[in-house]
């Protein structure tokens, strides 16, 4: 394009109004600004609406069945299980909910793929009225590898007439 073209170009858009004053352009700006502080905040009310956002993680998941149970549990006993790791502060949350018609003694994390039992890792409150819930202070490499591997672990309750575990449920993402 020469210089002539640029000339044109120019006057065209002077004729045109097309040329910006400075008076738009800061009113362009502005609004872009205004635009993009608004998506900002959205995206803030939003992040703190998301499961495990007060705890700074997503929330690992399992679903809590005596079929699971190594050996398998003949029990109508069920339940879920969340856990919600903050790394930055070497916390696990969660909340147990299980229906059981036996007495509940205890809750567990454990290391171990599915169909192995294992000890457990992390003690956690026993669901003794259906449901609990807590946090707790957890080794921070221990955290780690459970965000990392979170099926390599599970969530498992133990009853009274099972005392090996009633319902168990691999984590999942």
């Amino acid at each position: 394009m020469g210089f002539s073209s640029v000339a044109r170009l120019d006057q065209t858009r002077a004729n045109t109004g097309l040329r910006r004053s400075p008076m738009r352009q800061l009113i362009y700006l502005g609004t872009v600004l205004a635009l993009v502080l608004t998506l900002a905040s959205v995206e803030t009310v939003l992040a703190d609406r998301l499961p495990g956002s007060d705890q700074g993680g997503r929330p690992l998941t399992a679903v809590l069945l005596g079929p699971n149970e190594v050996p398998t549990a003949p029990s109508s006993s069920q339940g879920t299980a969340t856990i919600t790791i903050n790394l930055g502060q070497s916390e696990l949350c969660y909340v147990i909910d299980f229906t059981t018609s036996e007495t509940v003694v205890a809750a567990h994390i454990h290391h171990a793929p599915a169909g192995v039992a294992a000890p457990p890792v992390i003690p956690l409150n026993p669901p003794a009225a259906g449901s609990s819930s807590g946090c707790k202070q957890v080794d921070q490499g221990l955290l780690k590898d459970i965000v990392q591997n979170p099926e390599q672990y599970y969530v498992n309750v133990h009853t009274t007439a099972h005392p090996g575990g009633a319902g168990r449920g691999q984590l999942t993402k």
